[in-house]
């Protein structure tokens, strides 16, 4: 059973240093907290990589509106599986974990580096 799973991790290791097809994802929409603009929050867009490091696709700040937009790419064997970061209250995304995780729906993944369509995302974030 190890010989296959050490199998198994070297196959894919090696996949991963040829490039898969380019696949790109977009969101945007306006967070609220309260009712009210949430300004200066980080949203994340990733694409999860289990068991590998996820790919950090794009970063972005909300407005003094609470909007968003943004749209990133990678390169995929398979089908990416684009999620939503939405920090509250931490700068850092390295140093810390997100407040709310949104998985982005497969219908948005299109191939190439400019998505076709967004993934549109309103939401009140704040505890009621």
């Amino acid at each position: 059973m190890n010989a296959i799973v050490s199998g198994l991790v070297v196959v894919f290791s090696m996949c991963n240093l040829v490039d898969g097809r380019e696949q790109c994802v977009g969101a945007s929409g306006r967070l609220l907290c309260h009712g009210m603009p949430a300004i200066g929050v980080s949203v994340i867009l990733w694409d999860y990589d289990m068991p590998f490091k996820d790919d950090l696709m794009a970063m972005t700040m909300t407005d003094t509106h609470g909007a968003f937009t943004l749209a990133g790419s990678t390169d995929e064997y398979t089908i990416i599986e684009p999620h939503l970061a939405i920090y509250k209250k931490c700068w850092n995304a390295n140093a810390c974990f997100p407040d709310i995780v949104i998985e982005v729906p497969e219908e948005f993944i299109t191939d190439g580096k400019i998505p076709w369509r967004y993934y549109q995302l309103d939401r009140e974030i704040c505890d009621t």
